[in-house]
């Protein structure tokens, strides 16, 4: 797929927002699929410079790369909003 990154992160954040501003206030994390393929690599640095604090994974299910980290991004974020407020 050789659509614009940034345009369709953008896309689906807007559609996101309008659905609900609760949803959109969460924390994210940002996944680059079939880091195998040519171009992936492009891709992940393109989305990397452009949304600078935005959590953002290179993973191939092919090949596992990524996503060992992946998962236990989730895990911590997971035990991060589910602890009681401090």
């Amino acid at each position: 797929d050789r659509t614009d990154p940034i345009l369709n992160y953008k896309t689906i954040r807007s559609e996101l927002s309008h659905y609900s501003q609760e949803l959109a206030q969460r924390p994210e994390i940002v996944v680059v699929t079939k880091a195998e393929l040519p171009g992936a690599s492009e891709i992940h640095r393109t989305l990397s410079e452009e949304l600078q604090r935005k959590d953002i994974h290179l993973v191939s299910a092919v090949t596992g790369s990524g996503l060992r980290q992946l998962v236990q991004r989730i895990a911590d974020l997971l035990a991060e909003y589910r602890s009681p407020a401090k």
